[in-house]
């Protein structure tokens, strides 16, 4: 079919907007099927060889944004994401950016500048306001985590904002709002914190015994 593509083209057989989706379902496959870790040259290579319709397609870049995380670009995968979401906005790109790992604080704190300027311009997204909160708990802001996640809740209750929120405030040792947040959890989903993964988890050195106990698991 990658070979096909090309003579597809030449003789106009498909609309280009045709041609063009054709060949972003093609990157797609051929990313997810190569089984070995590409290396930073071969998948930098791939990307720049992408046209800008596919550069705006969430699930191309979704795909590359992994693929970049694995190889610990992740500079380069916040980088790709945020040009998506400037000319083509995906709530789906917004909860992947929420959940990456970003392993240098630079990255988290520009993240979390991003995901403030996606507020400004969609105050009412709830999703955005997860992701901020996910960002925040990785930086360690705990209240601005918890007033993320109380926003989050107000603008559309899920299972997900209460079960991280009431995750926080167990840690924050604050056991009134942990129950009420969980109350609120089977409301909306019929099942217990206990049943649910965490795409975000405090960091692990914040679970251990500290002078003042916080995050005492």
């Amino acid at each position: 079919l990658e070979d096909l593509e090309p003579i597809l083209r030449k003789h106009k057989t498909f609309s280009l907007e045709e041609l063009d989706r054709l060949q972003s379902r093609i990157i797609i496959e051929k990313l997810r099927v190569k089984s070995d870790i590409f290396s930073e040259h071969e998948l930098t290579r791939m990307w720049k060889n992408t046209i800008k319709s596919q550069r705006m397609n969430c699930e191309v870049v979704e795909i590359f944004a992994l693929k970049f995380f694995s190889i610990n670009l992740q500079s380069k995968a916040r980088e790709i994401i945020e040009f998506c979401q400037a000319h083509e906005w995906s709530d789906d790109l917004v909860l992947l950016y929420g959940t990456m790992d970003f392993r240098e604080e630079k990255d988290l704190i520009e993240a979390l500048a991003s995901a403030e300027r996606w507020l400004e311009k969609a105050p009412d997204n709830h999703l955005i306001m997860l992701t901020l909160a996910r960002l925040s708990i990785r930086l360690k802001l705990w209240g601005k985590a918890r007033d993320y996640y109380k926003a989050s809740i107000g603008a559309m209750p899920t299972a997900a904002a209460f079960a991280e929120l009431s995750f926080l405030l167990k840690g924050l040792e604050d056991l009134t709002g942990c129950a009420a947040a969980q109350k609120e959890l089977y409301k909306v989903s019929n099942i217990g914190l206990q049943n649910l993964s965490f795409p975000v988890l405090l960091p692990e050195e914040n679970k251990k015994v500290s002078s003042n106990n916080l995050f005492n698991f």
